[in-house]
């Protein structure tokens, strides 16, 4: 069972957003999402991708994941392994450090990695 902290505020145009929360490597990561019903938000676009909230989060709270620099937009991206061993790339914006607070803008189906020891 999954266990986060959800909840609400404002983001600075006074639109509705939720986040979640979860503890990564002895630190906590909120994951922030606008509402689901959003069209122009980050939750319909990654499911125009055919991907889901809690397939995302397996990838940004997995220890195991790696990030490193979108070529295309400069924002990190992380590639890692869903619970369902789905092997995404999870674009996000860095919204703050302390704690680390993170925006994922797109997912894809990645390509594994050729010494993925999965």
């Amino acid at each position: 069972m999954r266990r986060a902290l959800y909840y609400m505020s404002t983001d600075g145009r006074g639109m509705p957003i939720y986040s979640r929360v979860k503890r990564r490597r002895m630190c906590l990561i909120h994951v922030v999402w606008d509402l689901p019903n959003d069209p122009d938000g980050n939750v319909q676009h990654i499911a125009e991708h055919g991907i889901t909230v809690d397939e995302v989060e397996d990838v940004l709270f997995d220890p195991f994941s790696q990030t490193a620099t979108s070529r295309s937009t400069g924002n990190p991206i992380t590639f890692g392994y869903t619970s369902g061993e789905r092997y995404l790339g999870v674009v996000w914006e860095h919204v703050m450090d302390d704690p680390l607070t993170m925006r994922p803008v797109t997912a894809f189906d990645a390509p594994e990695p050729t010494s993925a020891g999965r």
